[in-house]
């Protein structure tokens, strides 16, 4: 038998203490208490977190699908893509017909050279009904029907869930990555941090910026 659990709306504040971890550790809790749960061979799975985009600009948006390029081959270590149930997960830079013949740098430029959110979608969403990429931003579209009416980023995470601290860590990341890349000043100063492992954690530890971000 496989389950999907889509948790309620979690608000997470800067300086604000906040359950909904608890609420995921308690939630994974009941569930080996009362279900034998079994990961067995070929298992497809994983994580999807929408995080609210509403107070994000187009320059935001635009710095946080540049960071995902400027990081992707590292997150292909952490989090390698592959199959939640049906669908692949593509990669953003790699998998995309519009970019994956451009250097990282050249498709870090032309996603910052779109000037609409219209325009930036067609570049980095060239199909949007055949692909799935592993960050998601078309349900940034104002008055497009989404959850809550409310516009959201997606991250998508084909680690199987084993413990409670895979949903959490990939819920912890995707928010790292919104802060990161929004605290970033300019292309070139993203361009600056490498891209390792010890790049990554430093842009993840990127000042906090608008708190206020909501995660489903």
């Amino acid at each position: 038998m496989q389950i999907q659990l889509i948790s309620p709306v979690f608000h997470e504040k800067s300086n604000v203490p906040s359950d909904w971890r608890k609420d995921i550790e308690a939630t994974w809790r009941y569930l080996c208490n009362h279900y034998k749960i079994e990961l067995p061979p070929n298992t497809l799975g994983g994580t999807t977190i929408y995080i609210s985009a509403s107070k994000y600009t187009l320059l935001d948006i635009k710095r946080i699908a540049q960071a995902t390029v400027h990081f992707e081959s590292t997150l292909d270590v952490l989090a390698p893509a592959r199959q939640i149930g049906r669908q692949r997960i593509n990669r953003n830079w790699r998998d995309n017909d519009r970019l994956k013949n451009l250097s990282q740098s050249e498709a870090m430029t032309a996603i910052e050279d779109t000037t609409s959110l219209p325009q930036f979608l067609q570049l980095i969403h060239p199909s949007w009904s055949l692909s799935t990429y592993r960050w998601d931003f078309t349900g940034s579209i104002p008055g497009r029907l989404h959850v809550r009416y409310r516009p959201y980023i997606i991250f998508r995470s084909a680690p199987l869930i084993e413990t409670a601290s895979d949903p959490l860590w990939c819920t912890e990341f995707a928010l790292s990555t919104v802060r990161g890349a929004i605290a970033c000043r300019s292309l070139a100063h993203l361009q600056k941090i490498p891209r390792n492992h010890e790049g990554l954690r430093e842009f993840l530890s990127g000042v906090r910026t608008n708190p206020g971000s909501t995660v489903y």
